[in-house]
């Protein structure tokens, strides 16, 4: 098994077919896109020289996190994330990430997609001595923290001797009053306790094995923190909760399991130029947007069904839908409720899920696997590899109801960072066009 090096390739969308087979005339999609590069001029026209305005600031920041980076490594925030990351892939074998909505979901999104689909069942050899990592705190699942508790040993009541058998806790603050504080505080109850005793409460061992990130300076964590100390990250505070992905709630567990940040953020950078400089009807966040907004006017379409066509692309599923309610109940504007399908469960889904006919639908693919592209062969068939079978599959479906294709060259940092930024800016524009 291969890994692929990573280069930068645009993701592509292949829509227009779709739209003038759905009875759409020419003539309407050049008003849409007049409409939305009207939008378009009008969001960049709003954003100050450091794009601060407090419904935009998530467009300019990654790239000014790699500047940030780039002239103070070790004092921005980038570099403290890295530090913070690196001392522990020394120091413990897994780091539990404590906390709920789309920031936390989003990591999870990252991981999935970009690392080893079985992480966390390798050997601490095959991870490259980085850490496996558990995602707890957003539900009252009693049977979920038990069973983390009893993984990471807690019954066990014994005070950890290395780094194999040794956790960190990495707890995230809810950013609004929506998110579900009383389930990350249960959580936080007991898994502050069982870190304290794992370390016979040695106050700079705990210190060494806690972080926090944070809305605000002063987390609210804060009345139990004085007994766990730990490095705290604030999350810049022009950067709404749901648009927040790029910055330490995001990319801190993402370092943690060795991701590449850095093309993270060069992949969003070079959406949000291709969004700021691109023609309309060249540009793939405007054609997104369009493609939805002529659906709804020509067929009613509800909102916008997106097939994955990967597994490692389900967690970013979930991410969106997260991410799409959140800026839902920010915004006050009506807001497409996204349907996200998985296409193992794609036929389930056609019965017993919210697909309709009249729905905007978006299959996400990838055209080239991350590692070596394996075949097969059955009695009648001559060897295929898993590349055209999924062609295959896709091109059935397709013949069953039209659908437009979003087209990832591949699925690592520099792509995933694109997609990401992508899905933001669609929504943001959304928000502004229905203004």
């Amino acid at each position: 098994m291969k890994l692929r090096k990573n280069t930068l390739f645009p993701i592509r969308f292949e829509y227009l077919e779709i739209l003038l087979n759905s009875g759409i005339r020419q003539s309407q999609i050049d008003t849409a896109f007049a409409d939305l590069e009207g939008v378009r001029h009008s969001v960049l026209s709003s954003m100050t020289k450091s794009d601060d305005t407090l419904e935009f600031a998530f467009i300019g920041f990654p790239e000014r996190s790699l500047h940030e980076y780039a002239q103070s490594r070790t004092n921005s925030q980038l570099g403290r994330v890295f530090k913070r990351a690196n001392r522990w892939h020394s120091l413990v074998d897994r780091v539990v990430i404590l906390g709920c909505g789309s920031a936390c979901t989003g990591a999870k999104a990252m991981a999935d997609s970009c690392c080893q689909p079985y992480w966390n069942e390798l050997s601490r050899a095959d991870r490259g001595c980085k850490p496996r990592v558990y995602f707890e705190g957003d539900s009252f699942d009693n049977d979920s923290l038990q069973g983390l508790l009893h993984l990471l040993e807690v019954h066990k009541e014994q005070v950890v001797a290395d780094e194999f058998d040794r956790w960190a806790l990495l707890m995230t603050d809810p950013n609004d009053k929506n998110q579900r504080i009383a389930q990350t505080n249960a959580a936080f109850f007991h898994l502050s306790k069982a870190l304290a005793k794992s370390v016979a409460d040695d106050q700079q061992k705990l210190a060494e094995l806690t972080a926090i990130v944070s809305w605000k300076k002063q987390s609210h964590y804060d009345e139990n923190l004085s007994s766990l100390g730990g490095d705290l990250f604030t999350v810049p505070a022009n950067l709404q909760g749901p648009f927040s992905l790029f910055s330490p709630i995001g990319l801190l567990p993402a370092a943690i399991v060795g991701i590449n940040v850095m093309e993270l953020l060069a992949g969003a950078t070079y959406m949000t130029q291709h969004f700021k400089t691109v023609a309309a009807k060249e540009n793939l966040v405007l054609q997104l947007v369009a493609f939805s907004q002529l659906l709804r006017q020509k067929k009613g379409a509800r909102g916008r069904v997106v097939r994955l066509w990967s597994k490692s692309l389900l967690s970013f599923g979930k991410w969106y839908e997260q991410f799409s309610a959140e800026n839902a109940n920010t915004s006050k504007t009506r807001q497409e409720k996204p349907s996200f399908h998985s296409s193992e469960l794609h036929y389930v889904a056609h019965s017993l899920m919210t697909e309709d006919p009249c729905d905007s639908i978006v299959n996400i693919f990838t055209e080239q696997w991350r590692f070596d592209t394996l075949t097969f062969q059955s009695s009648s068939t001559t060897p295929r590899s898993y590349t055209q079978a999924l062609q295959e599959e896709l091109a059935s479906e397709n013949r069953k109801g039209a659908a437009a294709n979003l087209v990832l060259p591949r699925i690592d940092e520099l792509h995933m960072g694109q997609l990401f930024q992508l899905w933001m800016l669609a929504t943001m524009v959304e928000s502004q066009l229905s203004t």
